[in-house]
């Protein structure tokens, strides 16, 4: 049985997941750009709360573009016909 069978994944929901992973970073990028797009009181918080929150959404961002890494190299795989 290989490996999409088993998942029950086809190709096109991968290249799916992948546009959705990328519109997060995208999110997340404009969080730390402006924060009060997602907090609307940051300013009245703490410096350390605040930057407890860039910190997360930078984690966030690295590990979706890792998750990112992870499914173009399996569509890589795909298109060379090596599971």
């Amino acid at each position: 049985m290989d490996r999409d069978a088993a998942f029950g994944h086809s190709p096109a929901p991968l290249h799916g997941w992948n546009g959705s992973i990328e519109k997060q970073i995208e999110a997340h990028a404009a969080w730390i750009e402006k924060p009060t797009l997602k907090v609307k009181d940051c300013a009245g918080r703490s410096d350390s709360c605040r930057q407890a929150v860039l910190k997360r959404w930078r984690d966030d961002i690295s590990r979706q573009r890792e998750q990112v890494e992870v499914l173009q190299g399996i569509l890589r795989e795909r298109a060379h016909g090596t599971e």
